[in-house]
């Protein structure tokens, strides 16, 4: 099945975004609790990227639409939280900032 319209890209690609959020809540919700702007972000990059996508390819396979979104998806949003890089306060262990011993050795990137 093809692709053939803007409302069929944006719908499967917020489904594949539903997938990631609910992937992600799955295996994250037991430590950290389950936050709803963060279920609900990649729906939203999911659609958008659904949106763009469209304006320049149009009869995709629906399963290459669907993976190739969760592709996008994945690739904005880790290099969103990469280039905010606060410090993680949710890890006991290895905090950014503190430096690590290795060997003897003090070393601020080991």
């Amino acid at each position: 099945m093809l692709i053939k319209n803007q409302k069929e890209a944006i719908t499967v690609s917020t489904l594949a975004g539903v997938g990631v959020a609910a992937g992600g809540a799955l295996k994250d919700a037991p430590y950290e609790g389950f936050k709803p702007q963060t279920f609900m972000r990649s729906p939203v990059i999911g659609a958008t990227v659904g949106y763009l996508l469209y304006k320049k390819y149009q009869n995709v396979e629906v399963p290459l639409w669907f993976f190739s979104t969760i592709g996008i998806e994945r690739v904005i949003v880790e290099s969103w939280k990469l280039f905010r890089a606060h410090k993680p306060t949710k890890f006991k262990i290895g905090e950014w900032g503190k430096p690590v011993v290795k060997h003897g050795l003090k070393c601020e990137l080991c």
